[in-house]
């Protein structure tokens, strides 16, 4: 969901579906946000940090801190750097928009940082700098996917962040595999809460596209598939 208070921009359909989605949460005891947590953990601990020879990277973006990346974006920029030294011919889209004013988007910060840390002249990197979340992020690397005819892609972010990614790519049809940024899952109490806000925003996705799909929203469904 979508909101700048400056434009009047509300995106109703998404406080709609978030609306529905805590109320279910909340008549059913949490219990599909307990499964959903579960899921999330499970893919959190299992994706490989090695990632398939593949046609493409995307690596995501993350709020940065002062404008410039903070330690969890630097680990997923750190996992392409390395890629990129081993395969400089893939395509690495670095995919982010501007998310706090007088700052550089997101991708553009992660460029920066890439740039002093021993990037590869030959490096084919192509920023993505219109998107806001996760949804975004996929939507407008499919577009730039299909006019560069690759086919499948490595989604590369941190542990806690995969799940989401994944079921995104899935109902936007994006084939693709998981890479983590992270050589193993560390789980503390920060690790567990971002777990659980990931699982919300998971089950959100899911309670509003079956929604649009119950109601015959093309207009929502347009969005997520």
């Amino acid at each position: 969901m979508r909101f700048d208070p400056e434009q009047g921009d509300i995106d109703w359909d998404g406080l709609w579906t978030l609306l529905l989605s805590t109320l279910i949460i909340v008549i059913t005891a949490a219990i599909p946000l307990f499964l959903t947590y579960l899921h999330v953990l499970r893919i959190a601990r299992k994706s490989s940090s090695c990632p398939d020879a593949c046609g493409g990277y995307l690596i995501f973006g993350k709020k940065l801190i002062n404008g410039v990346a903070d330690a969890e974006y630097r680990l997923r920029l750190e996992k392409i750097r390395q890629l990129v030294c081993e395969q400089p011919q893939c395509l690495v889209l670095l995919l982010g928009g501007m998310t706090s004013k007088n700052a550089p988007s997101e991708a553009t910060s992660g460029l920066h940082y890439l740039q002093q840390h021993g990037l590869p002249v030959q490096a084919n990197i192509r920023l993505e700098e219109q998107s806001k979340n996760t949804l975004d992020n996929l939507q407008n690397a499919r577009q730039i996917l299909q006019r560069e005819q690759i086919d499948r892609v490595t989604l590369i972010s941190n542990r806690y962040h995969l799940a989401r990614c994944q079921l995104i790519a899935n109902s936007l049809k994006i084939e693709h595999s998981l890479c983590a940024a992270e050589t193993e899952l560390t789980l503390d109490a920060v690790i567990a809460w971002k777990l659980l806000i990931e699982a919300a925003y998971i089950h959100w996705f899911v309670v509003g596209k079956n929604w649009a799909r119950l109601v015959g929203n093309r207009r929502m469904l347009s969005r997520v598939t």
